[in-house]
């Protein structure tokens, strides 16, 4: 996924909303409507957990890879 995100053959769809940024200098960064883009309440859940699953998974695989290592080697 990441090789094809870099190549452009591949593209990801955030669920997120834009809000206003605080009161900004626009002489300075020429901006007229700043706005920062955030996740999404559901999506930000989503990908919380999708984070926490992962590094479960992580952890099951280590554990998988001691146990062969200790039984077969």
């Amino acid at each position: 996924l990441r090789a094809d995100l870099a190549a452009g053959r591949r593209r990801l769809q955030l669920h997120a909303v834009c809000m206003p940024t605080a009161a900004r200098d626009t002489a300075a960064t020429g901006a007229t409507d700043a706005v920062t883009a955030r996740l999404t309440p559901d999506a930000e859940r989503d990908y919380q957990r999708l984070r926490t699953e992962a590094r479960a998974v992580t952890a099951q695989v280590n554990d998988l890879q001691q146990y062969i290592n200790e039984q077969c080697h």
